[in-house]
């Protein structure tokens, strides 16, 4: 395979599908695992707001940062999205993830869909299929996902849980009938399956033998796949053009500590959201609620994003300690962010996924949060701060964009912000806010459209400022 690691250009491409569960995941984290063997440095990037799916990508990568990279128009907007890109400057390759069906995007149109990062960054693209129960009719349907819009950028195929036989009998019906080259097939492998659960995949880390997994896949890949043909028609861009750099803000004098959740409880974070505190000017202390007895000494600030506290509500609960630390550090005022996992951790009370064994919790939110056995929102909504006022992140008037997908449910939600869905406009109350907290299920992207990052460290240096913390 073709090599070079001094070459002033970088290569991209997305692996999409059709649909979900066509194992977009596993062909991309078995694609980045493949050229890093071969000597790339590769990076894998997420379009949408998943944190689940760019962990595999940094269990492959051996990339030890924390935050999720993703590609999220919504969220970021354009110039952001460019900005995460430019930030990859030394990666040789970028594999990009799409997510859903290639076109799906919010609600019902084409906007924030896998074409359309395609489309705006001009990625070339493969799709993952499996060809269960079809034949010819898949040329068909390919045909009519390149002609759906002038510039598809779909430049070929790869076919998933398929046999050797299966392929050879469509690949000249595909290529014939659509133009698209089909690069190859991957077999069923059984022992290569990635294990899930209500959310979505089981964390990177919580795959048993995940290494061995995609070795087994990697393999086939090596011998069922043309990878170099793959690099061939994946776009070269001139490293030169992602000079473009998250630069750290003149007013940031002060380096305020603030204190990060991060353990298998507490997991869900954006790239961009780290980075951008950082930029602002804020030290970030990594800390776990599960393990740890105390909050890191001297912080201004507290974060705890989303994750899973319902599979760890029994060593959560136990760790009293902790639990108090945090409950008399957000009534004296530390600037906090509580968000979707984090929110249902400051609960009194959170019941465990068969809602019979009860727990005690952080207790700032007042009543419990419950298993609902079912998606109690899901996707993208602008939040509106209707309460007249600014606050920490909110100022008066101001729609944020936000993402939710919970399956966890509160007696006590919040009303401090009217949410609304992008497309229908339905909107609904949720989420608490005040010149020191943001609790709420919507997951914020701090390094997005707007300047939440820079608000958050603005309000941890006053606090800090304010009960002499060391800045």
């Amino acid at each position: 395979m073709l090599m070079d690691t001094s070459s002033k250009y970088q290569k991209r491409i997305m692996i999409s599908a059709m649909e979900s569960s066509s194992g977009k995941t596993t062909v991309s984290a078995a694609l980045l695992k493949l050229f890093s063997e071969e000597g790339y440095r590769v990076s894998g990037i997420k379009c949408g707001p998943d944190y689940i799916d760019p962990m595999f990508h940094k269990f492959v990568t051996k990339d030890t940062s924390i935050g999720a990279k993703n590609a999220d128009l919504f969220l970021q907007g354009e110039d952001r999205v460019r900005e995460l890109i430019a930030l990859e400057a030394t990666k040789d390759l970028l594999i990009f993830e799409g997510a859903m069906g290639y076109y799906d995007g919010i609600g019902g149109t084409l906007e924030n869909s896998a074409y359309d990062i395609a489309d705006r960054l001009d990625i070339p693209v493969l799709l993952i299929l499996k060809p269960k129960g079809i034949s010819t009719t898949l040329a068909a349907l390919l045909k009519g996902m390149t002609d759906f819009v002038e510039d598809s950028h779909i430049k070929a195929v790869i076919l998933n849980d398929c046999s050797r036989s299966l392929f050879l009998h469509l690949k000249p019906i595909i290529e014939e009938r659509t133009g698209l080259e089909l690069l190859g097939y991957i077999p069923k492998i059984k022992e290569a399956r990635l294990l899930s659960r209500h959310l979505g995949l089981k964390l990177a880390g919580e795959n048993k033998d995940l290494d061995k997994k995609l070795d087994l896949i990697v393999s086939e890949l090596k011998e069922t796949v043309n990878t170099e043909r793959l690099l061939e028609l994946s776009k070269a861009v001139e490293k030169s053009s992602c000079s473009i750099k998250i630069k750290r803000s003149k007013e940031a004098v002060k380096r305020p500590k603030i204190a990060i959740a991060c353990d298998s409880a507490f997991c869900f974070y954006y790239e961009t959201s780290l980075r951008a505190l950082e930029a602002a000017g804020a030290e970030l202390l990594y800390f776990s609620p599960l393990s740890h007895e105390r909050l890191p000494k001297d912080i201004s600030g507290l974060y705890i994003g989303g994750g899973y506290p319902e599979l760890h509500l029994k060593e959560l609960s136990s760790n009293m300690s902790m639990m108090e630390d945090i409950r008399e550090a957000i009534r004296q005022g530390l600037p906090t962010i509580a968000e979707c996992g984090g929110f249902i951790y400051l609960h009194d009370r959170v019941l465990d996924l068969n809602n019979k064994n009860t727990y005690d919790m952080v207790g700032i939110i007042r009543g419990k949060a419950s298993y609902t056995g079912k998606l109690v929102s899901f996707g993208y909504i602008d939040l509106e701060n209707t309460s007249g006022t600014d606050n920490m992140l909110f100022k008066k008037g101001e729609k944020i964009a936000a993402h939710e997908f919970h399956y966890y449910d509160s007696e006590n939600n919040g009303e401090d912000l009217l949410a609304t869905k992008p497309v229908g406009k339905r909107s609904y109350k949720n989420a608490y806010i005040s010149p020191s907290l943001y609790a709420g299920y919507p997951h914020l992207d701090l390094g997005g459209k707007y300047p939440l990052a820079e608000r958050f460290v603005k309000r941890a240096v006053e606090y800090g400022i304010e009960h002499g913390k060391s800045l």
